[in-house]
């Protein structure tokens, strides 16, 4: 019940006294099953949502101790050690997920991301347009592509590929604290030009 509880958070909109009243069935549920990967990556999940990121990081660590070939696991810690700041380590994760499944659209879009994010544009855009070339495109694709053509300073690039994403229905999709910051710069950078 509590895997179900923490993705409904993570997928909607819960308020403070949702998360205060979930806190304590969490913690009860962690004591219990401490050992199962599963929900240690649903709760370090909605915790990363919750930009708790310490805990976040804790959370996928362990379970990847309990499944180390876990692709969402490493997925979403290589993105939440992004947002630390610790590229190199985020890389690390996310090759290591590539390297288990090959080549897969949400961890190029990760991978992206942790380049932009490091600060190498060039390479971004390089893998994210290739995420946008896979049969079944996430328009959360598109919006991290616009950054890395914003931030390359291609922005006719970076409107074509925000259009693009919103036509998707962008809006309808949760957005990480980090992407809501970063769709926020789009939209003033792009207003400016």
């Amino acid at each position: 019940h509590v895997v179900f509880l923490c993705s409904l958070m993570t997928r909607g909109q819960p308020v403070a006294k949702d998360l205060e009243l979930a806190d304590p069935l969490i913690a009860e549920a962690l004591a219990k099953h401490a050992e199962n990967a599963g929900l240690l990556f649903t709760v370090g999940t909605l915790r990363y949502f919750q930009h708790r990121n310490a805990e976040a990081i804790k959370l996928f660590e362990h379970a990847l101790r309990i499944e180390p070939k876990s692709v969402l696991v490493l997925n979403n810690l290589a993105n939440v050690l992004s947002d630390e700041g610790r590229h190199a380590e985020a890389l690390s994760a996310i090759d290591r997920a590539l390297a288990i499944r090959g080549p897969d659209a949400s961890l190029l879009d990760t991978k992206g991301l942790i380049l932009l994010r490091k600060g190498d544009a060039r390479l971004a855009v390089q893998a994210l347009e290739e995420t946008v070339n896979f049969p079944s495109v996430d328009p959360r694709y598109y919006f991290h592509l616009a950054c890395a053509h914003m931030e390359a300073g291609a922005m006719d690039k970076a409107k074509a590929a925000l259009e693009r994403a919103r036509s998707m229905s962008l809006d309808r999709l949760p957005l990480t604290p980090a992407e809501k910051q970063q769709l926020d710069q789009l939209n003033r950078n792009l207003a400016v030009n």
